[in-house]
């Protein structure tokens, strides 16, 4: 079992992910569960939520690692090899602020019941996807590109 957990290339990564995703859910939940949420005030949920946000697409962009374990799974493989990936990662670009700003409105209003749990969770996890998306799409083609110009006769030194 142990060494199925740390023969994947990027194990160090996926690992380190899924437990900070695992404990960040479960102090949420907690909080929910106990009516911090509630005390704690909207402004300080929004704030909470945006600044969440940040750190997920901050460490999926900033480190490599767990972009590379992200961008190995088959569908972002998929959408980040596409023709159409260039404008499904422009989209991303452009929504992901605008989601989150909403987000962190509908929290600033107070809203009811479990919905700031559920975008204090899922805001930022989405946040941190698309972050990983358009990096992948970015390095793929970046790959592409030079892959092109390898094989371009301009690039080879014309034979003497």
């Amino acid at each position: 079992m142990v060494e199925r957990l740390t023969k994947h290339p990027y194990s160090d990564a996926r690992n380190t992910v899924v437990a900070a995703l695992a404990l960040w859910t479960l102090a949420v939940a907690l909080a929910a569960n106990s009516g911090a949420l509630e005390r704690m005030g909207p402004s300080l949920a929004a704030s909470l939520l945006v600044f969440m946000s940040g750190i997920a697409v901050a460490a999926t962009t900033m480190d490599r690692r767990i972009g590379a374990w992200i961008a190995s799974w088959g569908p972002v493989e998929r959408v980040a090899g596409s023709g159409a990936s260039r404008w499904l990662a422009a989209l991303a670009a452009i929504v992901l602020p605008f989601a989150v700003s909403r987000a962190a409105q509908e929290l600033a209003r107070g809203a009811p019941g479990r919905l700031p749990a559920l975008l204090l969770v899922a805001v930022p996890l989405l946040a941190g996807l698309a972050g990983a998306l358009a990096v992948s799409w970015m390095r793929g083609a970046g790959q592409r590109i030079r892959k092109a110009r390898a094989k371009s006769p301009a690039a080879r030194p014309a034979a003497t």
